[in-house]
């Protein structure tokens, strides 16, 4: 941290990616879409009816989706909260929030189709052996399945992060 001269201190975000225009994070990006498309296309209405096997594959991809996209927001959100007075920094952070979000949206499903399995089923799923290490994961998404809405309502919900009470705070922590 540098504190001489009345310099601000920077964080070192090389561990993320270089730049906010670096090829590793647009690759990223590019890799993460595609990545989630063919979740989409893969698993979309069809978790009540694989294999143990399958739905341990479809959890540990789901896992690396929702890691790329931390690591993508996460350097978004350090890079704009560095100086909140940078335009292109901001920019940046509002483009990446709005893609991830949407992503996220698409994804929504997934989630959905866990907390409409039958308790047997699952129960019949944590035989297997990694699916027994996401057991407290799924436990905890079923613990909100009496407030689950329908897949179009929880995507618009998702839509409206971006405009909803997270605005407010943006504007906030701007002003």
């Amino acid at each position: 941290m540098n504190t001489e001269n009345n310099i601000l201190p920077t964080w070192n975000l090389e561990d993320l990616y270089g730049s906010a225009d670096s090829k590793e994070l647009l690759d990223d990006f590019s890799t993460l879409e595609i990545s989630a498309n063919k979740f989409i296309n893969t698993y979309q209405n069809s978790i009540a009816n694989i294999s143990s096997e399958n739905f341990s594959e479809a959890i540990l991809l789901y896992e690396n989706l929702k890691e790329k996209m931390e690591k993508i927001s996460s350097f978004a959100e350090l890079l704009y909260n560095e100086d909140l007075l940078n335009k292109k920094n901001s920019r940046f952070a509002q483009s990446v929030r709005e893609k991830i979000s949407s992503i996220v949206g698409k994804l929504i499903f997934f989630t959905l189709e866990i907390n409409n399995l039958p308790e047997k089923t699952l129960q019949e799923h944590y035989k297997n052996e990694t699916l027994k290490r996401y057991r407290p994961w799924i436990e905890t998404i079923r613990l909100f399945k009496n407030y689950q809405l329908s897949k179009e309502i929880e995507k618009v919900f998702e839509e409206k992060k971006i405009t909803s009470s997270n605005a407010w705070r943006r504007l906030y922590d701007e002003i």
